[in-house]
């Protein structure tokens, strides 16, 4: 190994070989190729206690009892679930929306 090569272990079975930058080829076929670069940050994987997750919070509201009685809570059934999946997957905006939902058909709860 040359004395403008640097060696820095990151633990004992990773070895990354780093080249001097100053350390130009003089000819670009005879450029070696790329090796993989690791920058260490010191401190970046400390932890600083365990926090509740979303599904915690989501666990623990006013409403969790209700999902574990209806799979598709806060909407009804599993239909007005794909209506309103379809709905917001359609494009439509949401004045478009609303004039829908207001139809006598849709609001009274006939089955589709």
């Amino acid at each position: 190994m040359d004395t403008t090569d640097t060696m820095v272990a990151m633990d004992s079975m990773d070895v990354v070989e780093m080249n001097d930058p100053n350390d130009q080829p003089d000819d670009e076929q005879d450029a070696p190729l790329p090796l993989h670069y690791t920058q260490l940050f010191p401190g970046a994987s400390e932890i600083f206690g365990k926090g509740k997750t979303y599904m915690d919070l989501f666990d623990d509201d006013e409403y969790a009892g209700n999902r574990e009685t209806n799979l598709y809570y806060p909407f009804a059934s599993q239909p007005e679930w794909e209506l309103a999946s379809f709905l917001l997957k359609s494009g439509l905006s949401m004045v478009a929306m609303d004039e829908f939902l207001k139809l006598q058909m849709v609001s009274a709860g006939v089955p589709l």
